[in-house]
């Protein structure tokens, strides 16, 4: 289905069940009153529920020594598949059951034209 589409650095993973992007922060107003933004958009992908491989799968493909990566998803606006480098954030766990991880999230950071 090519709404779960999510790769980071060539290792396909299950798709997010949502993400949400934030965009280039304002840092303040010119004398007209238009914003000035300054910085890089934020994209951070949610999954609800994540089995122990797929979780693993997630966890082996950020690079705690290497954070700057490229990731490929499908963009929900478009249905594009869309290629952007950036720096990824351990992945946060909402909750931990035996066999489940549930409200997995991953922040992706200035992201940025692909390296």
């Amino acid at each position: 289905m090519a709404d779960r589409l999510f790769q980071i650095d060539s290792t396909w993973l299950h798709g997010p069940s949502n993400y949400q992007e934030e965009n280039v922060p304002v840092v303040g107003f010119d004398l007209a009153g238009r914003p000035i933004r300054q910085g890089f958009p934020t994209i951070t992908f949610v999954w609800d529920i994540l089995d122990q491989a797929k979780m693993t799968a997630l966890m082996d493909a950020w690079d705690p020594e290497s954070p700057k990566t490229n990731i490929r998803y499908v963009d929900k606006s478009t249905g594009s598949l869309v290629q952007k480098s950036c720096y990824l954030i351990e992945p946060v766990v909402g909750q931990r059951g035996t066999l489940y991880f549930f409200n997995v999230a991953l922040r992706a950071v200035h992201l940025d034209d692909p390296i």
